[in-house]
């Protein structure tokens, strides 16, 4: 959301600029925002799939690639075909130097370092990055930016507390079970083999929970236990598992209202009509299901 936040005013103010249909700017940021989303290594979604799967983050990111990826490039071409005007767009000048650090962690999330090292690796690197590009930026200010960080994380690391807790009595008392039970009984009636039951089972399970929470990286916390036993039970790749509780959060309309009544609102649309547009989306489902569709 805070990418969604963050951009969507720069691509109001270039709609305007540009008489481009808001639909189209909305689409834009919001699929490319879950596009990035999806295969960031430094995502909290990220992060908590393959924490719940026990995977690797390169492992999971080698898998979503293969149909993140095309859906993206379609949706370019999409977006490509469906403009008709061209503008001149402004040179300005960059800093390499300033994206050191999330290169850096993108290579490093490559190797074998535990997720919490890598992290840290890129804040100690953009500290000292930040202390050389701007010599007037003081470590009371980067601490303070720190710590903007972890508090704008604050609320999700105290749900994962309670969530954990629950899963633990959901465990305890049978709850646990009986909810895989009811899965085994919906994937059944498919006729398809047993380990894509098992995928369609965690789909579900990451969409039904997202349902009820509204909050993508609790649903996929929520859902870890019990995907991991459904993985288990079906014999799905923890990967694959990891992958699928990523992508398939953002099947959830609810989960997408408060971002889409934001980007609605600045742009003065209609919030239903803000989703006519969001290809990337769209065609991510379409991905999975082609995918799905091998092993039938």
């Amino acid at each position: 959301m805070g990418t969604i936040a963050a951009c969507a005013p720069i691509a109001f103010r270039f709609s305007q600029a540009t008489a481009i249909q808001p639909i189209y700017a909305i689409g834009a940021v919001v699929s490319g925002a879950m596009f990035g989303d999806n295969l960031s290594m430094i995502s909290d979604t990220t992060i908590a799939a393959t924490r719940s799967l026990n995977v690797e983050l390169r492992d999971k990111f080698r898998v979503n690639i293969w149909i993140a990826f095309p859906a993206a490039i379609v949706t370019i071409m999409i977006y490509f075909l469906t403009s008709h005007q061209s503008q001149t767009i402004e040179y300005k000048s960059y800093n390499l130097w300033l994206i050191m650090p999330y290169l850096a962690v993108f290579f490093l999330a490559f190797t074998r370092l535990h997720v919490l090292a890598v992290l840290t690796i890129g804040i100690i690197l953009s500290v000292f990055i930040g202390l050389i590009a701007q010599p007037d930026l003081s470590l009371l200010q980067l601490n303070n930016s720190i710590y903007s960080g972890f508090l704008g994380m604050f609320e999700v690391a105290l749900l994962s507390m309670f969530l954990g807790g629950l899963s633990a009595i959901m465990q305890k008392e049978g709850g646990l079970e009986w909810l895989i039970q009811r899965i085994y009984t919906m994937t059944r009636r498919f006729n398809i083999g047993q380990q894509r039951a098992g995928e369609i089972g965690i789909s579900f399970l990451v969409v039904f929970s997202n349902l009820f929470v509204a909050n993508n990286t609790v649903a996929i916390i929520l859902s870890g236990d019990m995907a991991r036993e459904v993985a288990k039970e079906y014999s799905v790749d923890p990967k694959r598992a990891a992958a699928f509780m990523d992508i398939f959060f953002i099947c959830n309309s609810r989960h997408y209202s408060i971002w889409c009544t934001i980007v609605a609102c600045l742009f003065n649309c209609q919030t239903f009509t803000c989703r006519v547009d969001w290809f990337n989306l769209l065609l991510l489902g379409i991905g999975n299901i082609c995918d799905f569709g091998n092993y039938l």
